[in-house]
Formats: C-alpha cells, structure tokens, sequence
C-alpha cells in the first residue's frame, strides 16, 4: 500500500470539496472551509508530514557492518519516570536483552527483541559495560533513545 503525504491528499481532496463548499450557500459550508483553508491546519498538517517520515526513518533503519552482521538502529521515548522494560544480561563482553517486559514501552513498541546484541545507545558504546553500568547510563536518559543492535539470529525469518 503506497502512503501519501497529508499534505497531496489535503490538496486534491481540498480542491473537490472547496469547489462543492464554495458554490454552498450555507454558513456552515464557509466556516469549514475558512478552517480547512488556515494556515494553522496547513502547518499541523505538515508537521505531523515531517515527524511521521522521521519516524519510518528511524525504525527501519539496516545495516550490513564489517563483520556481516547485520544491525539495527531503533528509537524509542523515554520518560524519566518510566523504566524501558527490559532486562540485560552480559555474554562475555557483550549486552544483551535477556528479557522483554510484558507490557512495557519496549513490548509496545515491538522494536527490541531477547536475544538482541545491545552495541550503543545514544552514541555511548556498551560493548564490555556491565549490567550495572548500562542501567546507570540508560537512568540517565530520557527522550529519545536510540540503541544500535545486532537482531537475535533465532528471530530471523528464514528466506524460505
């Protein structure tokens, strides 16, 4: 399925019904479209264009890296007061989700899965981090959060 900007699909929809509003003699026909034509609605409109497309960007967002494997870069929110919902386990020198909170922002988001290699988050390296320094630097954060992983292998669809 093709998506269309807010903005085209406002243009031609707006031509159709402006012409229809126009030739109305009702008030209510002029009032619509004095609020369909503003320039309020055009900027939300475009606004919402420019976070959606920032948003499709980020989530899907792969990579080949040197080693052939491949990574993933994924966004997510996070406020202050609310944990990501995940836990972390070390493998030698290396982060990874051990488990998924049921119902948690990470859950919600179907962005990280167990078994994913964690490489950074926001630009910080935690390859060779403990358990206990990850959780410092991601308690430090809030916003938006951007991990850098290498995909659980096991989650794979084969191309079968």
């Amino acid at each position: 399925m093709k998506l269309y900007s807010s903005v085209l699909l406002t243009a031609v929809l707006g031509l159709q019904v402006e012409s229809v509003l126009q030739s109305s003699k009702h008030t209510e026909a002029t009032e619509l479209t004095g609020l369909l034509t503003s320039p309020h609605l055009q900027a939300l409109m475009e606004a919402h264009d420019c976070i959606a497309e920032q948003e499709l960007d980020v989530e899907t967002i792969e990579s080949v890296d040197q080693d052939e494997n491949t990574t993933k870069l994924a966004s997510l929110e996070k406020t202050r007061d609310m944990p990501l919902g995940v836990t972390v386990r070390n493998e030698h020198d290396r982060v990874i989700i051990s488990r998924v909170v049921s119902g948690g922002p990470t859950e919600k988001s179907n962005l990280l899965s167990e078994g994913d290699e964690t490489l950074e988050i926001n630009g910080v390296p935690v390859r060779g981090k403990s358990v206990n320094d990850v959780h410092n630097i991601l308690s430090c954060m809030h916003g938006s959060l951007t991990f850098l992983l290498i995909p659980n292998s096991q989650n794979k669809i084969s191309p079968h």
